[in-house]
């Protein structure tokens, strides 16, 4: 009996249709997966995109409200606080010359003072004008003039130093400016306000030397003064509780008597312009 071999040959070509089919079906739902993927970033990132926009709409809308809104209501209240402390401090100036005017009006209309302008009482001077006077009355300048301007006696303190009266260079009687200072002609005449002195602003209160019933004829005048120095100016600002300064104006300022403000990054200024007692703008406070 013959016997035959029989050979198995099995032969792979690669191109299984079973394996092939299910290998493009898995690439293409790999494919499908990484489509469905990329697709879902663009998503985020509109979402992303519209919060941000949202966020800076809200931003852009919130600061147009509080620039044209609030921010002014409040520069307006800043504005309000301004002037009201510029006032006050004009008036606690005011209150200072009133006070000098009141000193000045107590002294001028005096029989003791009176006489001794007039030659008959020299015992006036020892008494009473003595250094001590000026620290007591709180002056830092009292003079006594005669009639027709004439120099009868002074007293100024600059620093704690005497110095001569006629360093204001506002006494020398050559100079106009000085006539209603040193000389009156009337018993009601009166000169009080700011001046600017060679030594420095003051605060100046003149009348006419009388007799205490205040009858005349007029003997003379009678000079007070108080320097606008860093000391008073101190004292200014502790009763005002107002970060007062002062600075020369120019003659040619045309601002008197109007509260100016210059705002700033985080303050505003408040500044008005006061007349001396010739009527000319003189400072600013």
């Amino acid at each position: 009996m013959n016997r035959h071999k029989v050979r198995c040959v099995t032969v792979v070509t690669g191109r299984d249709p079973y394996t092939l089919s299910n290998w493009k079906k898995l690439r293409w739902t790999s494919e499908q997966v990484m489509s469905n993927q990329k697709t879902s970033i663009p998503l985020q990132s509109k979402v992303s995109l519209t919060l941000v926009l949202l966020m800076a709409a809200f931003v852009m809308i919130s600061y147009s409200i509080l620039r044209s809104v609030i921010a002014p209501a409040f520069d307006e209240l800043e504005m309000a606080a301004a002037k009201s402390d510029i006032h006050r401090a004009e008036a606690a100036l005011r209150t200072d010359i009133e006070n000098l005017q009141a000193l000045t009006a107590d002294w001028a209309p005096w029989d003791d003072i009176y006489y001794y302008v007039k030659g008959q009482n020299p015992g006036f001077e020892k008494s009473n004008l003595i250094r001590p006077t000026l620290d007591n009355l709180g002056l830092d300048m009292l003079a006594i003039y005669a009639t027709e301007s004439r120099f009868v006696w002074g007293q100024m303190l600059v620093g704690g130093e005497d110095v001569a009266v006629e360093s204001l260079d506002i006494l020398n009687p050559e100079r106009p400016e000085s006539a209603g200072i040193t000389v009156h002609f009337d018993d009601l005449n009166r000169t009080v306000g700011f001046v600017q002195t060679k030594q420095g602003p003051m605060i100046v209160s003149s009348r006419p030397i009388l007799r205490s019933d205040d009858s005349g004829p007029i003997a003379g005048a009678i000079v007070m003064g108080q320097f606008l120095n860093e000391t008073r100016l101190a004292r200014l600002r502790e009763r005002t509780e107002v970060d007062l300064s002062w600075i020369l104006t120019d003659s040619g300022s045309e601002s008197s008597g109007v509260v100016e403000f210059q705002t700033g990054h985080s303050s505003i200024l408040a500044r008005k312009t006061l007349m001396d007692i010739h009527g000319a703008p003189s400072w600013t406070c």
